[in-house]
């Protein structure tokens, strides 16, 4: 190390392994570490399981990438990666590219100096479950920007591809829940997000998702509920315009900018519909110049409530807001009242008996928002709706005392 400079390439043996040394900077290092990028766990091959492995301290901890045959990238398909523990790496602790059909499930995945997990360029109709994700962070290993896009540091990333699942995952500690490019006809749902640093809970970007029946808990530095819509690019994104992105049935909680953004480049094609937004004191709930199709969400904010239609106007009230706007029409401004007033968990924001959301919303299948063969359920699965109406939010309640079916009375 003495002598080491940015010409002097290092060695093993003559003959043997050769090590190639290089500074970031191309300059000459210090006294200080030297340190060896490594992906100790990387496939191409279709119908491979990798369970139950630990792995540490590597570039990526466990990469599936494409087969390259004849000059082009040919997808891998049916990989599976479960039950694995990754922590403490650079880049990715689990990474998907150009894959089909694979599957990521009850992974944990925690301290990585990138994007924890990714669903990368041409996924294709893979499902991510049941994995619990934390801490994407730029100090690994008390190494501070340990890989070169560190400013990535969302918890699941999904880019280019189509038709992906994710739901059931824990996520926290991150910037950013779920990041997303040029995605088109995914569907996430049923995720538990919780104590984010910055960035949003949600931007998508692409079209025909299907976001529903996700609590996104921000914590006390959490930003942004849902990112700025963003429209179809058919140079960047995989396959044709999928149509409408379809947001329904979330909580977003304690969220300390606003709850969603749309600027004059809006694109059509957003519905949102029983969403709960709930912002922290000084939130803006909402702020539009053109508006996604918004009715039936309830709106509270923990300080003085503040809705902006056009950039320069001041703060609106719900009902002045939806006046200008033409926006939110059956939505409601009101507090609604999970059974813990301080909710941690994902449990605490079920519904108290006497909320405003319940029977509040708009019965999807009734309005031809789903299909007649579509899942309708919420979080815990229960079928919806369980009284005269859908209610807002992740949560069905559920009657005390659901009327008898199928009653034969005889004397």
């Amino acid at each position: 190390m003495d002598t080491f400079t940015n010409l002097s390439w290092g060695k093993l043996t003559a003959g043997g392994t050769v090590v190639y040394l290089r500074t970031s900077d191309d300059t000459a290092p210090g006294t200080g570490r030297l340190r060896a990028f490594h992906k100790p766990v990387e496939s191409s091959g279709s119908y491979v399981t990798i369970e139950h492995l630990d792995v540490r301290r590597a570039y990526y901890g466990i990469s599936i990438g494409p087969k390259y045959i004849s000059g082009n990238y040919v997808n891998t398909t049916n990989p599976i990666v479960r039950n694995c523990n990754i922590e403490d790496t650079c880049g990715c602790g689990l990474r998907f590219y150009y894959t089909t059909s694979g599957e990521m499930a009850s992974n944990t995945v925690t301290r990585t100096g990138w994007t924890s997990t990714y669903l990368g360029d041409r996924c294709i109709s893979n499902w991510m479950h049941h994995n619990t994700i934390s801490f994407a962070t730029n100090i690994i290993l008390k190494i501070a920007d340990p890989f070169r896009e560190s400013q990535e540091l969302g918890g699941i990333g999904m880019k280019q591809g189509a038709h992906n699942i994710v739901e059931r995952n824990d996520v926290s500690e991150v910037n950013g829940f779920v990041d997303t490019y040029y995605e088109q006809g995914s569907v996430i749902r049923y995720n538990y997000f919780h104590s984010s640093r910055i960035g949003s809970g949600i931007a998508p970007h692409g079209t025909g998702y299907d976001i529903h029946h996700n609590i996104f808990n921000f914590g006390p530095q959490g930003q942004k509920a849902i990112g700025g819509f963003w429209a179809y690019d058919a140079g960047a994104s995989y396959g044709p315009a999928l149509g409408t992105n379809l947001i329904y049935n979330n909580v977003f909680y304690n969220f300390t900018v606003y709850g969603f953004y749309s600027g004059t480049n809006y694109p059509p094609g957003v519905m949102l519909r029983n969403n709960i937004f709930v912002g922290a004191s000084g939130a803006t709930l909402a702020q539009s110049c053109i508006g996604p199709d918004c009715v039936y969400n309830l709106f509270y904010c923990l300080g003085t409530p503040k809705f902006y239609w056009n950039a320069h106007e001041t703060g609106h009230t719900l009902a002045s807001y939806r006046a200008a706007s033409g926006m939110e029409s059956n939505s409601i401004y009101a507090n609604p009242m999970f059974v813990s007033d301080k909710p941690v968990t994902a449990v605490d924001f079920q519904l108290k008996s006497t909320s405003p959301c319940i029977n509040a919303g708009q019965d999807l299948k009734l309005a031809g928002l789903l299909g007649p063969a579509a899942q309708y359920q919420d979080y815990l699965g229960t079928p919806i709706p369980r009284g005269t109406g859908p209610d807002i939010g992740a949560y069905e309640k559920i009657p005390l005392l659901d009327p008898p079916t199928n009653l034969h009375i005889s004397q």
